[in-house]
């Protein structure tokens, strides 16, 4: 590697397609001239640290993971209360002091520092006098929304599956470890697998067609999220029935792709009305999945 990173900065909550063109343009510029690509990236997220609490999109795990696997060579997260109150020089003083900088890429409405108060303008004034190339990157519209994070969860949480997925560039997923349930759904001749509700999981509750990814395979699965009324249950839970599949997958990690919204939940007044139900939301999500 030539010395001189090119580094990104941003939340990148989802790594929606917005954010995937600053990186791959970093990335792309970082192969051709040999140079290491850095990701900047915050934690908690602002919003959160300022009070808040909205939900992300993404635990930190999952979004070192993916900015990772597009092609970034490193992930630096910052402390964000180690920066809150730095000027928008005095932040780009920072990072001039903790990396080699040869360029920097960011979207077009960037801003930094103490309320924010830094723009791409300044940046690129900055980076002129202290040597470094600044890439301003466009901003990505669908239908005449800017992407964002902040749109994407708005969809998430009513259930727009499919505008959500075509500004994160895929299927909202959550990943998480299968937990023994009550059995129930085998009784039925459905059985489960049981993962823990996510702290920040954006979707209603409801039945959705679904992916399941299962030690790199995927498998066709309809998922129940919210309590199960039938029994009395108020917990939220997620629960997966995977299509085709048999073996025991208890304390695997597993992630749930979801494709479609098919129903709200409701309570039945037997179980046979219940199994009756599941079998046609089978059917329909079978329709789909296997066109």
């Amino acid at each position: 590697m030539k010395k001189g990173a090119i580094l990104t900065i941003g939340n990148f909550d989802g790594l929606h397609v917005g954010h995937r063109r600053i990186l791959l343009n970093a990335i792309r510029k970082g192969k051709k001239e040999k140079r290491k690509v850095i990701a900047i990236t915050f934690w908690p997220h602002p919003q959160n640290f300022f009070g808040k609490k909205i939900k992300l999109i993404q635990t930190l795990k999952e979004r070192i993971y993916h900015i990772k696997k597009i092609g970034v060579n490193e992930v630096d997260v910052l402390e964000f209360e180690r920066i809150v109150d730095l000027s928008p020089v005095d932040f780009i003083k920072f990072l001039i002091e903790r990396y080699n900088i040869h360029s920097v890429f960011v979207g077009e409405e960037f801003r930094f520092g103490k309320k924010r108060e830094g723009d791409l303008k300044l940046l690129k004034k900055i980076g002129k006098r202290e040597g470094f190339n600044v890439e301003g990157v466009k901003i990505i519209k669908f239908m005449g929304e800017k992407v964002s994070s902040s749109l994407i969860r708005k969809y998430l949480s009513i259930g727009d599956l499919q505008r959500a997925r075509i500004m994160l560039g895929g299927f909202y997923s959550v990943r998480g470890k299968v937990v023994e349930g009550n059995k129930r759904g085998k009784r039925l001749k459905f059985p489960t697998a049981n993962i823990k509700y996510p702290k920040d999981f954006l979707l209603p509750n409801g039945v959705y067609i679904t992916k399941t990814l299962v030690n790199n395979k995927y498998y066709n699965s309809l998922t129940h999220v919210g309590p199960n009324l039938t029994f009395g249950e108020r917990e939220n839970k997620i629960e997966t029935f995977l299509i085709d599949f048999k073996s025991s997958i208890y304390n695997n990690e597993i992630e749930i792709f979801f494709v479609d919204y098919i129903r709200e939940i409701k309570k039945f007044t037997n179980k046979d009305k219940l199994s009756l139900a599941i079998s046609q939301d089978l059917g329909y999500a079978l329709s789909l999945l296997l066109i």
